[in-house]
């Protein structure tokens, strides 16, 4: 994160706390780092796309950030959470001057270390959907998230004696998901699209997430799934307003475009990469989504 987009490399953790400045590594437990930032020192280039390969809930303590995720564009403010998964492609519009933020960015692998396995347990259902989420101005859920953060931060870079720290790092984190989950519960209530519906929107985002790079076409989606593609267009239609061939379409675009940025990469270049039969075909999707 901190520097702009040169390959298809995502962003590690590493890298992250050197685009912050930090000297968080070594450190008790390396699959995750809590980082506060202020408009001063912020370490993302605005209007640049990002891809991270880690999971982050970023609370805004103070003032105001815009940016989009994937397809979705959001204004977070003071007393917001946003809940970003791995792999969204997302852009920093724009930050006010006093804007002050904390975060915790953590991998997969930490996840399955505290023991929670999403094939069989719903907390992570937040971050494995797209588009992410902000959960706004729920203040008591928000003090708790930030209690914890702050534990997990203190937790992983304190050199004095601790008894027990890694157990009380995964208590913390244990708590933290379950914050996850309380918060999807309130997204749940909010919405009268049923559970059913949700999962497989799900399901959806995280098989394009895995397979839009060589997987252009609705029915592999709706084959994988188990249902047909008429079912699925229902689906979407009715959790996001958008049809399966919009959202997959709306993925290939960005990353077209964050590879389009890197000089490195010819317009034949990209349409290789991305699976198009040829580069005009290429051409004549770009220019007919923007």
């Amino acid at each position: 994160m901190g520097t702009k987009f040169v390959d298809l490399k995502t962003v590690t953790l590493m890298q992250l706390s050197n685009a912050l400045g930090t000297s968080l590594f070594p450190v008790k437990n390396d699959n995750y780092l809590v980082a506060e930032e202020d408009a001063a020192n912020f370490s993302l280039y605005l209007d640049f796309y990002y891809r991270s390969e880690y999971y982050a809930l970023i609370l805004i303590k103070q003032g105001t950030v815009e940016l989009s995720v994937g397809s979705r564009k959001f204004i977070a403010s003071a007393g917001d959470v946003l809940f970003c998964g791995p792999m969204e492609a997302f852009v920093i519009h724009s930050i006010s001057a006093d804007m002050q933020m904390k975060s915790i960015y953590f991998t997969q692998k930490l996840i399955e270390e505290a023991g929670f396995n999403y094939k069989t347990n719903d907390i992570l259902k937040s971050f494995s959907s797209t588009p992410s989420y902000i959960l706004s101005k729920q203040e008591k859920i928000f003090f708790r998230i930030d209690y914890h953060i702050s534990q997990l931060g203190f937790l992983n870079v304190c050199r004095d004696r601790i008894d027990y720290p890694n157990d009380m790092i995964w208590h913390h984190f244990s708590l933290l998901m379950y914050e996850v989950q309380n918060f999807n519960r309130y997204l749940e209530q909010q919405s009268h699209i049923s559970p059913r519906l949700e999962a497989i929107t799900a399901d959806f985002f995280n098989l394009v997430n895995q397979h839009y790079v060589n997987n252009h076409d609705v029915q592999f989606y709706a084959d994988k799934l188990a249902i047909s593609r008429k079912y699925l267009t229902k689906v979407l239609n009715t959790t996001l307003a958008k049809s399966p061939k919009e959202i997959i379409n709306n993925v290939l675009l960005i990353e077209a475009k964050i590879l389009l940025k890197n000089n490195k990469f010819s317009v034949k270049d990209v349409a290789v990469k991305l699976s198009f039969a040829d580069q005009a075909t290429f051409s004549k999707f770009f220019k007919k989504l923007t």
